[in-house]
C-alpha cells in the first residue's frame, strides 16, 4: 500500500504509523521494567552511556557484530516501517527546493543601458541603449545542495543580441535630434554573445585550473573547495540573502558576458565625427567591437519548483565595456585612420531563466533485513 503523511496523511495511515511506535516503545519499556533480553553488541560490554560513534565525523563505518537475538525485535519494528520510495505519484517525496544535474533551456532577456557616450572623443553625451537576445542555456546545477543561500550553478549560454539605437546623437546640435535613430551615435546593430557563470574559490576562474589540479592530487580537498565556492567562496561576500520577497546576490566575477558585434552580416558602419581646418566633419567607417559584461547584483523573485524544470525572472545590474576593433575607412579615404575610445555602461537586464534537467529514471528503495 502506499502511505502519505504531513498534511496528507489519512487515520489509516495515522494507526499504521502508530503501531509501528508501540511495537518499539513496548520493547523499550520491557526492558526498563527489568525483562532480561539480548545484549546488542556480543563483542562489547554492556554500557549505559549512548554510543560514540558519530556518523557526522566518520568516515567509515566500525565493525560490530550484532547479537542474532536482536534479529527478531528488529524486525517486529523495522517489517512495518514504510520505505520510502522515488516514484511518481501518490506518495512520491516532495522535490527538495535545490535543482541538481545538467540541464538545457533557454535564456530570453530584455535590457536597459546607460551609455557613455560615442566611440569619438568628442562623444560625451550619456545615453541609453535597449536590447534583446535569446539565447540557448546550457549547464549544471547545483543550487542549495547545502543550504538555500548556496549557489554552485555553472551555465554557457550562446545566443544572439539586438540592440536599438542610441538615444546618443553624433553631435550636440539640437538639429540631430529632428532625424530620429538616423543620426544616433550607436546604431542599431546585432551580434553573436556567450555568457558563462563559474562559481570562484578566491578569484575569478580559479576553479578552472584548481578543480583538475585537485582531482587529480587531492580529490577530498577538491569537494571542500568546490562546496565552499558554491557557498560564496573563501571570503562568503557572495552568498545569497534570502528575504522574503526572493534572493539577492553579489555575483560581480562569478558571471559575464561578451558580445562580438558585426560578427552576424560583417562589420557594422558608423558615421563618427571629426575635425578637420577647425570644421567638424563626418566620416563613414566600418568596424567590429567586442562588448564585455560584469554583471555586480543578480535579484531573483520566490519561485517554485518542479521535479524536472524550473523557470524564474532574474534581475541583474551589470558594468562593463565596448571595446573598438579594427577600424576601417569608408567615405574619405583620404584622412587616415581616427582614433576611437572604448564606451562604458552601466545596465539592467530582465531574463527569463528556463531549464529542463535532465534526472534519471526514478526508482523505489527496497529495504532487506540480513
Amino acid at each position: 500500500m502506499v502511505l502519505t503523511g504531513d498534511a496528507y496523511m489519512r487515520p489509516t495511515y495515522a494507526d499504521r504509523a502508530a503501531n509501528t511506535v508501540l511495537i518499539s516503545l513496548k520493547q523499550l519499556l520491557d526492558e526498563i521494567a527489568g525483562a532480561k533480553g539480548p545484549s546488542l553488541y556480543d563483542d562489547h560490554p554492556m554500557v549505559l552511556t549512548p554510543d560514540t560513534f558519530n556518523i557526522a565525523k566518520t568516515v567509515k563505518t566500525p565493525y560490530r557484530r550484532i547479537d542474532p537475538a536482536f534479529r527478531d525485535m528488529f524486525e517486529q519494528v523495522l517489517i512495518t516501517t514504510p520505505v520510502p520510495g522515488l516514484a511518481t505519484g501518490l506518495g512520491e517525496i516532495p522535490r527538495f527546493r535545490s535543482e541538481v544535474g545538467p540541464f538545457i533551456g533557454i535564456a530570453p532577456a530584455g535590457r536597459i543601458s546607460l551609455l557613455s557616450g560615442g566611440f569619438s572623443p568628442t562623444q560625451q553625451t550619456i545615453g541609453m541603449i535597449p536590447s534583446l537576445e535569446v539565447a540557448l542555456h546550457l549547464g549544471l546545477g547545483m543550487d542549495g545542495i547545502l543550504n538555500e543561500s548556496g549557489d554552485g550553478l555553472v551555465f554557457l549560454d550562446l545566443g544572439w543580441r539586438l540592440d536599438g539605437a542610441s538615444s546618443v546623437k553624433l553631435d550636440r546640435d539640437p538639429g540631430y535630434k529632428l532625424f530620429g535613430s538616423i543620426l544616433a551615435a550607436v546604431p542599431s546593430r546585432d551580434a553573436f554573445y556567450a555568457r558563462l557563470r563559474l562559481p570562484f574559490y578566491v578569484i575569478p576562474g580559479d576553479l578552472i585550473i584548481l578543480g583538475p589540479l585537485l582531482l587529480l592530487v587531492a580529490p577530498k580537498a577538491m569537494n571542500n573547495v568546490v562546496a565552499t565556492a558554491g557557498a560564496g567562496g573563501l571570503i562568503p561576500w557572495q552568498t545569497g540573502l534570502i528575504t522574503p520577497i526572493g534572493r539577492f546576490q553579489f555575483i560581480l566575477g562569478r558571471e559575464v558576458g561578451v558580445c562580438f558585434y558585426g560578427s552576424v552580416d560583417g562589420a557594422d558602419s558608423f558615421l563618427v565625427p571629426y575635425s578637420i581646418d577647425e570644421s567638424s566633419e563626418l566620416a563613414l567607417i566600418s568596424m567590429r567591437t567586442t562588448h564585455f559584461e560584469f554583471p555586480v547584483l543578480e535579484y531573483r523573485p520566490v519561485r517554485t519548483f518542479s521535479r524536472r524544470q524550473s523557470a524564474s525572472l532574474v534581475l541583474q545590474i551589470s558594468a562593463g565595456m565596448d571595446i573598438p576593433g579594427k577600424v576601417t575607412m569608408l567615405e574619405p579615404t583620404n584622412i587616415g585612420t581616427l582614433d576611437l575610445k572604448t564606451t562604458w555602461f552601466v545596465g539592467v537586464r530582465l531574463a527569463f531563466d528556463y531549464r529542463y534537467y535532465y534526472a534519471k529514471k526514478n526508482k523505489h528503495f527496497r529495504l532487506h533485513i540480513e
